[in-house]
Parts: C-alpha cells; sequence; structure tokens
C-alpha cells in the first residue's frame, strides 16, 4: 500500500499544477529515468512517487507509481481550472463524501492493469464537463476497477444485444458484477441486460 501522504500530494497537483506543458514528457521519459534523474520534482505527486519508489522499492510500489503516472499524463488534458472545480465540487458534494486524492489512489492501487488509469481520467473528465454526477463516476470506477481487460472490449456489443441470452455467459456475468447489467425478470425479459451506468461508460469511457 502506497505511504499514506501520497493522497495530499496528489490532491494538491490536481488542484494547483498546470500539467498542461510537461504531461508529453512524463509519459516519454517514463517512470525509471524520472526517478534516475529526479525529474519533474515540482510537481508534488511526482516528487512523492519518486520518494516511494527510493524508499520502498518494491514490485507493489514500482507498478502503483506507473499507474498513478499514467493516470496524471491523461488527466492532465483537464485544465487547472477544471481540475481545480471538480475536486471542490466533489470534496462538497455529500454523495461523493470521500477525499478526492485518497479515493483515487486506493482505487489505482487495485487496479489489475496498467492500461486502466487513464480510463478512470476519462471518468473524472466527465465528471469535470458536467456530463456525469459525483453516484454516477462512482459506480463508473468501480466498473474500470472490477471489469477484466479483455471484456471491456465486448461492452458495445453486449449493449446492442441486450441481453446474455444471446451472449457469453460468462462475460454478462462480469458486466453484472461489475454493476453495468441487471438481471430481468417475468415472461421474456430473463438474462442479463445492460443498464443506464453501461450506457454512460460506452459514451465517455470508451467513446471519449
Amino acid at each position: 500500500m502506497p505511504d499514506h501522504d501520497i493522497d495530499v500530494s496528489l490532491t494538491d497537483t490536481l488542484k494547483k499544477s498546470d500539467l498542461s506543458n510537461v504531461a508529453g514528457n512524463i509519459a516519454e521519459v517514463g517512470l525509471d529515468k524520472i526517478i534516475e534523474d529526479g525529474l519533474f520534482q515540482d510537481i508534488p505527486v511526482v516528487s512523492s512517487i519518486i520518494g516511494l519508489v527510493k524508499t520502498g522499492g518494491n514490485i507493489q510500489n514500482y507498478y502503483f507509481s506507473k499507474k498513478l503516472l499514467k493516470f496524471l499524463v491523461s488527466i492532465s488534458e483537464i485544465t487547472l481550472a477544471e481540475r481545480l472545480s471538480m475536486v471542490e465540487r466533489l470534496e462538497q458534494d455529500d454523495a461523493y463524501s470521500q477525499n478526492v486524492g485518497e479515493s483515487i489512489i486506493l482505487l489505482l492501487d487495485r487496479m489489475d492493469d496498467i492500461s486502466k488509469p487513464k480510463l478512470v481520467a476519462r471518468a473524472f473528465k466527465a465528471f469535470s464537463t458536467g456530463a456525469i454526477d459525483s453516484t454516477q463516476l462512482q459506480r463508473i470506477n468501480y466498473a474500470i476497477d472490477k471489469l477484466l481487460m479483455v471484456d471491456i472490449e465486448k461492452l458495445v456489443e453486449f449493449s446492442r444485444i441486450h441481453t446474455s441470452d444471446r451472449y457469453d455467459l460468462i462475460v454478462g456475468q462480469n458486466f453484472l458484477n461489475a454493476g453495468l447489467a441487471y438481471v430481468g425478470t417475468g415472461y421474456g425479459a430473463g438474462g442479463v441486460h445492460p443498464n443506464d451506468i453501461c450506457q454512460l461508460f460506452i459514451t465517455h469511457i470508451l467513446e471519449s
């Protein structure tokens, strides 16, 4: 588990750091070079990442740091002003009821695929534009966490078929467990069907 102070540095970065001119460089340089040369330490969370890997250089911290950097690069598509507004709205939202930096850290730490952080960034981008509310944000992030990447690409097809009666039951169960589907009841309504969060996921995570 990452050091608890890293959530504070992430919140500070989201609220105060202009990432527009450095995100591309962070992505190009990569984690190893950043740690070796101490690059981008003026960004609070990058400084924390360097310290995390250097002081507790195990494989878990290394891959967590890679996920956090990928999230940082992707979230840079949101302007500083938009990120500040986003964090402040979440901090004041009773339905969110979490520390923003801490919730992102916990989520990224659980991620089982290095490509998922960019999907999380897209969810926050959708919230920042008002396309989804804080409850939908949490449900979408829950789905990103639970889904297998091999199944995510099948979500559009699943939404068009509208029932797992004509779909792979194992994949349908994965969508159900991720909160993107429901079990139909009543005559002719059996099987697993896509729900509203499924369509939001497709629109703002897969097609954005």
